[in-house]
């Protein structure tokens, strides 16, 4: 199922309407103004064929002239897959605009409380801000996240201060696609003088 990102944009136009006033006319917890913003934006949308109806409603025209498309490559597309998981792409759509980048998103999504503490986010988070991290793949970043906080957490219980080079020599020692991000991740901060003056990633 498709919902072309510029047909939504042209019937909310030519109806007078914001985005937040769709929402509104929706009626529906999955639509939101973010959510409207995401697909006229081109963005892929997760949701369900309830979805598709709220929205044709609220800009009152039919379902099917927004999910009548071209190929996958047409231009002003939001690819929208029918699964029953509106709710969740809102709350995916809310956390991108929650202030927060995505290296903040990841460690919250790895931070586990069984397993790591307050320091250890906090180590992490202060020793990869400094540091070029836009290589990393974003399917591969709560993983890469998930390694840091389990590296910190080894580091404090064996006495040592989780900086970032020791955590890049605790995190380089594991196998697999963790290893070669602080291989890489140490190459990239020695290039760029992150570490002159190295920010400090313990407390």
């Amino acid at each position: 199922m498709r919902l072309l990102g510029a047909k939504v944009r042209e019937a909310r136009r030519q109806r007078g309407l914001s985005r937040a006033a769709v929402a509104e006319r929706a009626a529906s917890e999955a639509i939101n103004e973010a959510i409207i913003a995401s697909i006229e934006a081109q963005r892929e949308v997760h949701c369900d064929e309830e979805f598709v109806d709220a929205l044709a409603r609220a800009l009152d025209c039919a379902a099917r002239s927004l999910t009548d498309g071209e190929s996958d490559s047409a231009e002003g597309a939001a690819v929208v897959v029918d699964v029953s998981a509106a709710r969740g792409a809102r709350e995916a759509v809310e956390r991108e605009s929650d202030g927060k980048g995505p290296l903040e998103r990841a460690i919250d999504a790895a931070f586990d409380g069984n397993d790591h503490i307050a320091q250890d986010r906090f180590s992490v988070d202060a020793a990869l801000r400094y540091v070029p991290v836009g290589f990393i793949a974003p399917r591969e970043i709560v993983g890469v996240a998930r390694a840091w906080l389990d590296a910190a957490a080894v580091l404090r219980e064996h006495g040592v201060v989780p900086t970032f080079t020791t955590l890049v020599a605790c995190v380089a020692a594991l196998d697999g696609f963790a290893g070669e991000h602080a291989q890489r991740l140490l190459a990239r901060a020695k290039e760029a003088g992150a570490l002159d003056g190295e920010p400090p990633g313990g407390r």
